[in-house]
């Protein structure tokens, strides 16, 4: 099943990044051009409807696919090949309809049939639909950054096995003026996987150290509002990182870890590009 997901999504769902330049189009259809101060005021704003509006898109390419992965792969040649299971049951479905069964009788078989494909095709894309959640994220950040005319360099790594999201300005100045530098890791949600991120570059001195998310504020799951505890901001602080929300997460939170991303390109950035 995981190979005929991954079949239907490369038919039919445009790239991550493809998508999420389709979203910002559509935005500035609505609100105009995305200017630099546009974002140093509303960064947050903006970056919560692009979100929105990408996730709209991507659900109605969902809902067609979920309609059309039968005739997507009657259309491929080699189906039976690569997809011999699915390729077996849509191959009884053609036959229950040239068959002289009842309608009811031949409705029941179809559905029976059927229904563990749709049941596989809809789990798969939720899966999809998490991963690129996190793609979105980092795509509109960068898209601003760019925006912004931010320098910046992305996955680097800075050694075997330890890749930096996002290097600012670049990683040959990260090695030779470490502590002018900043590094930020893009997660949209802080589940276990954040404590990856705390781990990263810890040879690095004098870094500045970020975290970027979208949690705290429902945007990506409403069980994400409660997605920032006490506990979490204490450990990424303990770590000395900072988190980089939105505007409306971190004027909830009193604390110097958190930072919204107004406050990260309005200061942090300016704070530190000079010296490069």
């Amino acid at each position: 099943m995981t190979d005929f997901n991954k079949f239907l999504r490369t038919s039919r769902l445009p790239s991550s990044r493809e998508m999420s330049c389709r979203s910002i189009k559509e935005y500035q259809k609505q609100h105009g051009k995305i200017t630099p101060d546009m974002l140093k005021k509303n960064f947050s704003e903006i970056l919560i409807e692009c979100i929105q509006i990408e996730y709209r898109m991507f659900q109605e390419i969902i809902n067609e696919l979920r309609e059309s992965w039968a005739s997507d792969l009657l259309k491929k040649n080699d189906r039976h090949k690569k997809f011999p299971t699915i390729s077996k049951i849509s191959d009884d479905v053609i036959s229950c309809l040239t068959s002289s069964s009842s309608p009811e009788e031949m409705f029941s078989k179809i559905t029976k049939l059927t229904s563990a494909i749709n049941d596989g095709v809809s789990f798969g894309q939720k899966q999809a639909a998490k991963t690129r959640a996190g793609e979105a994220f980092q795509n509109y950040l960068e898209h601003f950054f760019d925006i912004l005319d931010f320098r910046y360099e992305r996955q680097k790594a800075i050694k075997s096995g330890e890749v930096l999201d996002i290097i600012f300005p670049d990683l040959p100045t990260l090695k030779k003026k470490t502590a002018d530098c900043i590094m930020m890791e893009c997660q949209t949600t802080l589940k276990d996987r954040f404590r990856l991120s705390l781990g990263k570059g810890q040879d690095l001195q004098g870094v500045a150290r970020f975290i970027a998310t979208m949690t705290g504020a429902s945007v990506i799951t409403e069980r994400d509002k409660n997605d920032l505890t006490k506990g979490k901001i204490a450990e990424i602080g303990e770590k000395h990182w900072r988190l980089v929300t939105l505007k409306q997460v971190a004027q909830k939170h009193s604390s110097n870890t958190i930072i919204s991303f107004e406050e990260f390109v309005n200061k942090q950035y300016p704070s530190r590009s000079g010296l490069w």
